[in-house]
Order: C-alpha cells, then structure tokens, then sequence
C-alpha cells in the first residue's frame, strides 16, 4: 500500500476574532471589592471588544450591551449602560467601557447580577442563530455544587439561564479567600484573574462560537472536553453501499467521516452504539477511506472536494500491518469487528455491493467564525 509522507489532524474550531458573530452581555462589578482594579478590568475589556465587530447589521457581527453591578441582593445597585440594540460601533461600545467608574459601595448583588443579565437577554434576543453569552466579572465568587453554600435561587438562575442557552464566562477579580465560582455554568469558561484574561476570553468565544446545526453531533475528544473541535457528524442508520452513503452525505453538503485519531474513533463507536438502539453491540459503519483514486493510494472521502490522502504518519487500526487489496479490486473501508468479535478494525469492502450495507456518517464542518450558517 503507497502511503504519503506526513499527518492528517482533526479540524479545530476556528478563531478568527473580527468574524465572531455572538450577542456578549458584559456584567462588571464595581463595588469596593474590585480594590482599584476597575481601570486594568476596561483596559482588557476595551482590548477584546475592539477586537470585534460590533454592529446592528450584518451576518459576521457581534452585538454588545454594559451593566454594571454592587451592593448585596436586598440593596441592589444596578446600572445598564447599554442593551443589545445599542452600540452601531466597536467605538461605541469601547468609548462606553472607558466611561465606568467604580464605586464606594460595599459587597455584590450577584442574584440581581444575573437576573439583569437574563432581563437584556430577553429584551433583545432577535438573532436565533448567535449564541448568547455573558461574561460575569465579580470580585465575589459562589459555589453552586451540591456541597456548596450559594443561595438556592442564585445556583436556580444561572442554571436556568444554561438551560435557556446563555454560556457564562465567569471572571474571578482579585477574591479573597475561600472566594470563587464553582458550579455556576461551564466550568471550561471559569476564568482566573491571571494576566491571561483577554486571551482566555477569546478563547472562549471561539469555543462558543463553534456549534453543529440541528440533527448533527459536536465532536468533542474524550480527553480534552474544554476543546470542541471544528466537527459535526451525523449517524445514519440505515445502511447503504459506501457509493450511494458519499452520495447522501454529499446532499447535505457533508462527506464521510474521517477517523484521525484514537479519540476521533472512540466518538464514532460511541454514536454507533447509540444509532443502533443503545445495547451494548456496535454495528458496523463505513467511514470516508477509499482506494478509488487513480494512484492506488488510500485517500479520505471530502465530499465535492479533493480527498485527503492518508499519510504515512497517520492513525490507523487496520486488522494487520496492511488492508487487504482482495485481488486488486477498488476498496472502501468500514469499522466492524473481527477476531470473533474481541476487535474491532478498518476492514476492506467491496464499495458497491448490496451484500454489504452498513451504517455510516456524514461529517461537515461547524457553525464558526470561518464558516457563517443563517439558521442554528
């Protein structure tokens, strides 16, 4: 079998910061806790938010609204500076972080925190394919865990408002201690106050804005669970020759789905299990290598796009050190068991026989800041 020097990896999400489209509310603490923090906490705002581009209109635009938060929850000081509907501008919205001022007020209403976040974000949640997100900057934590001592209607909202598909990003400013968020929504996007506020919050945004449109499945590697990648996959149990399989995923704009890695492998079983009824007993399932190609050389399906050629230094289970080339015939391969069943492996298939018509997948690309999708 000819093989291509090199290696093939998985598509991580995008991060192209001015082509993020997702509607930010930022809620800042501005109470004696933040301890003359309040100018370093908008420099590093302004610095993220006049990365993007804010605006009203347009496809690849995020929209942004401003509140400011301080006092406890029976004495609450709240102050929205700016809705979603507001700023027309990245300067707009930059020009307003810089007018916050801190105050002298004592301690932090995060219950009205975050209920005046979920008030804007139904104010102003026109756009169904943004995801919504809030970023949560408070010099007063709360543990939301079953051991932990937040207000019952504290941890209630916040878990409502994930339910409701806001992701807070939560930024813990200078606590003291015993002071942090635990259990208040992902825990991916539970930032530290460690210099690396700005990059870990456009990390997340593009972590976000990274999502598969309905009736496909994000991949997410098993061993890395805060680093969804730029994958969606859809299971099809229905069994088909592998020719007329690329040609139904081709129709939804997707192609065969590729298996680069241990973890990439490990996701499909997972789904295969799942497509087949939930027992314990994978079914079989094409995936996108061939041996169609002119050249002989096995190649991953890519739809209507050239295929990608499996290189040398790329993953691979075949059953022994080479596929079978059964007798020079062209070969696609499908993931089933061998060995009686204790194994499971790439196996080499006739590509269009009705003998054998296993489940497949269909791979496409996520919803991102280098892929925009009108509808969620």
């Amino acid at each position: 079998m000819l093989k291509l020097l090199g290696h093939n990896s998985g598509r991580t999400c995008p991060c192209t910061i001015s082509k993020i489209w997702l509607d930010i509310v930022i809620g800042i603490d501005v109470s004696t806790g933040v301890n003359g923090q309040i100018n370093g906490i908008k420099t590093m705002l302004a610095q993220i938010i006049g990365a993007l581009t804010v605006a009203q209109s347009g496809t690849q635009v995020s929209r942004v609204a401003l509140y400011t938060f301080a006092g406890n929850d029976g004495n609450p000081s709240v102050n929205v500076i700016a809705y979603l509907g507001t700023f027309n501008s990245t300067d707009d919205a930059v020009n307003a972080l810089f007018n916050i001022q801190s105050t002298s007020i004592v301690d932090v209403p995060l219950l009205k925190a975050l209920t005046t976040a979920a008030g804007i974000f139904k104010r102003s949640d026109n756009r169904p394919n943004a995801r919504d997100v809030l970023i949560l900057l408070s010099s007063k934590g709360a543990d939301c865990t079953a051991s932990g001592s937040a207000p019952a209607d504290l941890c209630r909202t916040a878990s409502d408002m994930n339910e409701n598909g806001v992701e807070i990003i939560s930024v813990q400013l200078d606590l003291g201690a015993g002071q942090y968020f635990d259990g208040l929504g992902n825990p991916c996007y539970r930032l530290q106050n460690d210099g690396h506020q700005a990059h870990n919050i456009i990390n997340a945004f593009c972590q976000i804005n990274c999502f598969c449109t309905k009736g496909y499945e994000q991949y997410i590697p098993y061993d890395n669970t805060c680093q969804k990648m730029g994958e969606c996959v859809q299971g099809v149990e229905d069994g088909a020759a592998w020719n007329f399989a690329k040609i139904g995923c081709q129709r939804q704009n997707a192609f065969l789905a590729d298996e680069l890695s241990t973890q990439k492998h490990a996701f499909l079983q997972v789904l295969a299990i799942k497509i087949s009824g939930g027992g314990a007993k994978m079914i079989p399932y094409w995936i996108g290598l061939n041996d169609k190609s002119p050249s002989g050389v096995y190649s991953w399906d890519r739809g209507t796009d050239p295929s990608m050629p499996l290189l040398s230094g790329d993953y691979t289970i075949w059953p022994s050190s080479a596929p079978n080339d059964q007798n020079g015939q062209k070969q696609c391969i499908a993931v089933d068991q061998y060995n009686h069943g204790f194994n499971l492996a790439w196996i080499n298939q006739p590509c269009n026989s009705f003998d054998f018509t296993p489940a497949y997948f269909c791979q496409k690309n996520t919803c991102d800041t280098d892929n925009y999708c009108a509808t969620p």
